[in-house]
């Protein structure tokens, strides 16, 4: 049996400073510096920590191997005060195996996700095979994601990405399999003064893999720092808008490299970042 969609509309209004860029790196209390002197290395997202002064909340952090791939992964849930996810990833040529009942595809020579599957189990021990697809363009930018449902040979959703010209993520939407009724939009902007690293994803819909999302590649990601995120939920029925989140972002903590270190959210929770927001924390690798 098909299950409905389930957009979760959920509100949490957080407070952060009103000054954009920080001098200081508050992990150190110094001024902020340089990740790596090393002018060939690069570096690569590991861990995201939602942080209050000195308490850590949610974290999600990743061991990769030397091409950047995720080999294990841990989440820690903060409301449930255990570690909700804790993985090892299992690579057989272009598949990595997460269990028996969830896996993804890569492409072999970008190393993009292009399919991931799951079977979601519910409590009534019925169960759904969820299959998404993912196609890229040639600047390496993640254009449309299909959605399949229990061996379903037509997509029964469909979402479409824009960018701008600087390839940054302007636009997600959720679409019925009509490719038109819309379920879900989400609008990004960003400061086009200051040029980052590649840093995290945005994409508005991305409900189904949040927790994966930051640590496999799913294309080009911002080369500016996102300054407010609105998403819209819609009626189905009759397109009008019947929810909305908005999202702020500021407090940002740079690197001399232009890694981003730390950022604050004010606003509402948006379902593509998952549970991360308030003052988030990240590390890198750097080789």
């Amino acid at each position: 049996m098909k299950k409905k969609l389930v957009i979760i509309c959920s509100a949490c209004v957080l407070f952060s400073c009103n000054k954009q860029f920080t001098e200081t790196d508050p992990a150190t209390g110094q001024e902020v510096a340089a990740l790596t002197t090393n002018t060939t290395a690069t570096c690569d997202l590991i861990g995201i920590q939602q942080v209050n002064g000195t308490a850590i909340y949610n974290r999600l952090s990743f061991v990769k191997d030397s091409t950047k791939m995720p080999l294990s992964m841990t989440f820690f849930d903060s409301v449930s005060q255990k570690t909700e996810k804790s993985i090892r990833f299992s690579y057989v040529s272009d598949t990595v195996k997460i269990s028996d009942t969830e896996w993804f595809k890569l492409n072999q020579s970008t190393k993009n996700v292009t399919t991931y599957f799951i079977r979601q189990y519910y409590a009534d021990s019925s169960y759904d095979d969820e299959r998404y697809e993912y196609k890229y363009d040639g600047l390496n930018r993640l254009m449309n994601k299909f959605i399949y449902y229990n061996g379903s040979s037509t997509p029964d959703y469909i979402a479409n990405y824009l960018y701008d010209a600087n390839n940054n993520l302007i636009k997600s939407e959720l679409l019925l399999n009509d490719g038109k009724t819309k379920i879900l939009q989400s609008s990004v902007k960003y400061d086009l003064t200051k040029s980052i690293k590649p840093w995290i994803y945005l994409f508005g819909d991305a409900f189904e893999n949040y927790i994966y999302l930051q640590g496999f590649n799913f294309g080009i990601k911002p080369s500016n720092p996102v300054t407010e995120m609105v998403t819209e939920i819609y009626d189905v029925n009759n397109g009008s808008v019947i929810d909305n989140w908005n999202t702020t972002f500021d407090g940002y903590v740079i690197s001399k490299d232009k890694y981003v270190l730390q950022v604050d959210s004010n606003g509402d929770l948006q379902q593509g970042l998952g549970l991360f927001i308030g003052t988030t924390r990240y590390s890198y690798v750097c080789k």
